[in-house]
């Protein structure tokens, strides 16, 4: 009887097996990936991560979540030697802030050094409790 054993009409039993392992085949790797793949270290700290590719995860994360704790280290990050990094890190921030004070991560690090300046004025400015009218009206895209 083969593959029709147990009464089940002709081609209808091995279709459905075939059909199961098909969906497990589809499956089985993104399982895989997840399971297989590098853990994902605590969150914020993979942003200090010495791999870039756990550093991109985490800072993509602080930017999905808006979390606007993480903006120093991701200040940080617009430094870091990996190009890609500090793409993901000015994506992040913008999403952050809606603004990139002019950090372009292709630039010179001359004039990338210049945007981070601003960057960190930027923080100093949101943790300090009154800041000037003149200042707060200059808003966060002034130099």
């Amino acid at each position: 009887m083969g593959a029709t054993e147990r009464g089940a009409p002709d081609g209808q039993r091995s279709g459905s097996r075939l059909h199961t392992v098909g969906r497990l085949a589809c499956v089985l790797p993104i399982v895989a990936l997840g399971a297989c793949g590098n853990p994902m270290p605590p969150y914020p700290t993979g942003i200090h991560n010495a791999d870039p590719g756990v550093r991109i995860r985490s800072i993509k994360m602080a930017g999905d979540r808006q979390d606007r704790a993480t903006l120093p280290l991701l200040v940080e990050r617009l430094e870091d030697e990996d190009e890609a990094v500090r793409l993901f890190a000015i994506i992040a921030i913008e999403k952050i802030t809606g603004t990139r004070l002019g950090y372009e991560y292709r630039k010179p690090a001359v004039e990338r050094a210049r945007a981070v300046k601003r960057w960190r004025q930027y923080l100093q400015q949101e943790t300090t409790p009154a800041a000037s009218p003149v200042t707060s009206s200059a808003g966060p895209g002034a130099s």
